[in-house]
């Protein structure tokens, strides 16, 4: 046995070779098990953990749930008589930060406005398991909503579908190409039109629904027989269908694309098949944390602060003209469908609200970069039309402030339309969420969120 000889300070110590290497091979063995307590700790306490996930080669989807049959009816949830017997659906969006600053605080705020707005159908993004707990834990949500069963959030973060009970609610989660774990949320919603919903109908056995190919649509015997009328005021009840995702986060443009691809994919053919197989009368929606702005591309405010040869990965490129930007996706990937914010606010180029919902200036207590302002958050509608009394106010407005009316259907949109879309008419959208909660100026989340009222 060899003596070794340690000098701490003014003091030698004698280790032995042996007892050396012992101590050694105990730090070598307890290493693993440190590292695993710690990854189990962080797993444990929900920290934004991100799997790394192969991209799909074929999306696919997974039956999350059963229709719910409950006795709720369609008028105590809201259903509402709008010109002549047109049901009323009121969607929220909103990206609830799963950020730990005063999470207990925000996330009652969050659950307080859900409950004052009493919208149809809510959904969310970012979701942990104390903001599931925070809805849970309200019995008024518990009554009034159905609750999409995936758990993703208790092994990291993802989107959460309610839908009011009496909308006979199908929850399902489709695989998008993604690296961050990301998924989207489908709920299939029977609307009742002139404020029926099916709650109030007799309820019958039903098969269960498929999507074959992704494109061609089989429904239960009982939609196809129903039908949905003329969506207004037609008696029965119609399909919606409602899209919550959250799309790539930071400078992934291209897996974005891809994830829209198969949103329209899922959704765009998400209607009634008649005698010849021809899908047709789709009425859907899609919403939540784009991650990409309709007027600069991400990272863009890092060069109007002079960062670009710093700590931006941009350099020195100049920002994108308008028709590079990466908004363009929607036109190319989802050309039937309408942007919500633009079609009622009007156009930021042609002087209309921006619609921000991620603003680092308005809301830095939870922003930490104030030159950080995107309309991340999105809610679109699948061959969606201003309704007629809205588009005339907004023409009586144009009119007087002397900045031109918006026309929803300019674009590519009213020209490719592959699917016979009995269209959502839309009424308003509005951003929640702006207010503090307190005079330190914190807010509900990092997003605003977003709600908008159609007409079935």
């Amino acid at each position: 046995m060899t003596i070794r000889r340690r000098r701490f300070g003014s003091t030698t110590v004698a280790i032995s070779t042996d007892k050396f290497r012992f101590i050694l091979f105990l730090l070598l063995l307890l290493l693993p098990l440190l590292i695993l307590a710690f990854l189990l700790s962080a797993r444990a306490t929900l920290w934004r953990v991100t799997p790394s996930i192969s991209t799909p080669p074929t999306p696919t989807i997974t039956m999350m749930t059963t229709r719910t049959t409950t006795e709720t009816a369609a008028v105590a949830d809201g259903r509402h008589d709008r010109d002549g017997g047109c049901g009323k659906l009121l969607i929220l969006t909103w990206n609830v930060w799963f950020g730990r600053y005063r999470q207990a605080e925000r996330y009652s705020a969050i659950v307080r406005e859900l409950l004052r707005r009493d919208v149809d159908v809510a959904c969310f993004q970012e979701v942990t398991a104390p903001f599931v707990d925070a809805l849970l834990s309200s019995e008024d949500v518990v009554e009034r909503y159905d609750v999409s069963p995936d758990r993703v959030w208790y092994v990291g973060y993802g989107c959460l579908t309610l839908a009011k009970k009496g909308l006979g609610a199908d929850f399902q989660n489709v695989a998008i190409p993604t690296w961050m774990g990301r998924s989207l949320l489908v709920t299939r919603l029977r609307v009742g039109v002139g404020g029926v919903g099916v709650a109030d109908e007799e309820k019958e056995p039903e098969e269960e629904l498929s999507l074959k190919n992704m494109n061609e649509v089989h429904l239960t015997k009982k939609e196809m027989r129903k039908g949905g009328g003329d969506g207004c005021g037609g008696g029965g009840s119609v399909i919606v269908t409602v899209g919550n995702v959250h799309l790539e986060s930071l400078d992934n443009e291209r897996t974005r694309r891809g994830q829209l691809r198969v949103a329209n994919s899922v959704l765009g053919n998400d209607g009634r098949v008649d005698a010849s197989g021809r899908v047709s009368e789709v009425r859907a929606v899609l919403c939540g944390d784009f991650n990409f702005d309709s007027s600069m591309t991400w990272g863009d405010w890092k060069l109007g602060r002079g960062r670009g040869n710093s700590k931006s990965k941009q350099g020195k490129r100049p920002p994108r003209p308008p028709e590079e930007l990466e908004n363009r996706v929607l036109a190319e990937e989802m050309p039937d469908w309408v942007d919500a914010w633009p079609a009622i606010h009007g156009d930021v180029g042609s002087g209309g609200d921006p619609g921000i919902t991620f603003d680092g200036r308005t809301n830095p207590a939870c922003v930490h970069d104030r030159d950080e302002r995107m309309r991340y958050d999105r809610i679109m509608v699948k061959g969606g039309e201003v309704a007629d009394d809205v588009a005339s106010s907004k023409a009586e407005e144009s009119k007087a402030t002397g900045r031109k009316a918006e026309n929803v259907w300019e674009g590519d949109g009213a020209k490719n339309r592959s699917v016979s879309s009995s269209p959502l008419l839309l009424e308003n959208i509005v951003m929640i969420g702006t207010e503090p909660l307190d005079e330190t100026g914190v807010k509900p989340s990092d997003h605003y969120g977003l709600v908008i009222s159609l007409r079935v």
